[in-house]
């Protein structure tokens, strides 16, 4: 055996394994960039004579090895995605890679070949590093180098679904959020900018409380979403955080829902759906506002995030400013909260009230699943409720009809 040791052009070291093997010469086991990768492939290309294995075998084995160990140890650990997007372009720079370069075996120049592309995404779930994990297996069938009987994932074996957690406790409540939005309606009734500014504010976060939509629903929302005759608000669309293409489909089929509003609260997104907004298109609700008291799109998340927490800062300051230390109820942490938690105040607040079913509740919030919203949602169907056994008496009794 031996280990050939080589410095390229560019100045990198590379050590290549070479195993001498009775009848057929000198086999070439790859090319590593560390030498105790060369010596490892050496040793198990020796266990693998010691089986009884011919020159052919030690090579198709070592190359089944090697990609196991380069998706382990290399591709996994580098690469992670947040989104669907990440994982299908991650999938699509594999496929790209191999379409490329019709591979015997993985080696340590074709890691550095691709590995820099995937480094700019970050971590995600573990669930999807099985989904890679198969994906990467199913390009070594099709590329042969491992059989499709030896494929981890057979095509009728599922993969992990997504797991619920269980339940998210907001910080928000209905007392700072009715703080927050008083406020603002009170802002909103300001000449200039900070009226503009007061009114947009205040609007789209009344949106967010009677509808519990997610951010990027909320900023999608069109004139045309709006049903009049049936006081009915539609989420079909939502932002694209884009100028050229501000508009993109919902996440999921389940995402598309319509929700029914009170006439109160329908007419009061209504009116502010009607003011003049200069002409922005598509005829969105929720442009954003300028400086100069106009209206342009939100083009940057990080941008509305900070212009939100300004918000809510305002708030809070306001807060601090009009309510005594000794009867502050709320603290900031009732204030300062992310987007999404609007929406797990307006889930918790009607599954607590029981008087809508979770069925119902979890299409409202466009749920893959009543299980889901169930699982996430579990401890709002039991918190505040210790009256829950004389209830369930009453309705086994016949004394009431109200459902548990």
């Amino acid at each position: 055996m031996t280990i050939e040791r080589r410095t390229g052009s560019n100045g990198e070291v590379s050590y290549t394994a070479r195993l001498s093997v009775p009848g057929s010469g000198r086999v070439c086991l790859g090319t590593f960039k560390q030498r105790r990768q060369a010596e490892a492939a050496i040793e198990r290309a020796q266990e693998l004579l010691a089986d009884g294995a011919n020159p052919d075998e030690i090579k198709a084995k070592h190359s089944l090895i090697a990609f196991k160990e380069f998706v382990e140890t290399e591709y996994l650990p580098r690469f992670s995605g947040r989104t669907a997007s990440d994982y299908s372009n991650s999938c699509k720079v594999l496929t790209e890679h191999f379409g490329a370069i019709p591979v015997a075996r993985i080696s340590s120049r074709d890691v550095d070949h691709f590995l820099p592309k995937l480094s700019q995404y970050s971590d995600n779930y573990g669930r999807k590093l099985m989904q890679r994990f198969r994906q990467v297996m199913n390009l070594a069938v099709k590329h042969r180098l491992i059989a499709e009987a030896d494929h981890p994932f057979p095509k009728s074996e599922r993969l992990p679904s997504r797991k619920a957690t269980a339940v998210v406790k907001t910080s928000l409540n209905k007392d700072s959020a009715a703080w927050i939005l008083e406020h603002l309606r009170q802002e909103g009734q300001k000449e200039g900018q900070e009226g503009l500014v007061g009114r947009y504010w205040h609007n789209l976060l009344f949106v967010a409380r009677h509808t519990g939509a997610r951010r990027s629903e909320w900023l999608g929302l069109t004139v045309s979403d709006l049903d009049p005759d049936t006081c009915t608000i539609s989420f079909s669309s939502q932002w694209n955080w884009s100028k050229s293409k501000p508009l993109a489909k919902l996440k999921t089929d389940n995402a598309k829902r319509t929700i029914p509003l009170s006439p109160e609260v329908f007419e009061r997104i209504w009116l502010y759906a009607h003011e003049d907004k200069g002409g922005i298109e598509p005829d969105l609700i929720f442009p954003r506002p300028t400086r100069g008291g106009g209206w342009g799109l939100w083009e940057s998340q990080s941008y509305f995030t900070r212009q939100y927490n300004d918000c809510l800062e305002r708030v809070w300051q306001a807060y601090q400013e009009k309510v005594e230390p000794y009867d502050r109820r709320l603290t900031q942490e009732n204030f300062l909260v992310s987007t999404h938690q609007w929406r797990h105040l307006y889930a918790t607040q009607i599954l607590r009230s029981r008087q809508v079913d979770v069925h119902t509740v979890s299409r409202w919030l466009g749920h893959h699943d009543p299980s889901f919203t169930f699982a996430v949602y579990s401890s709002a169907l039991d918190a505040d409720s210790p009256d829950l056994a004389a209830r369930a008496a009453a309705v086994l009794n016949g004394t009431s009809d109200q459902f548990l």
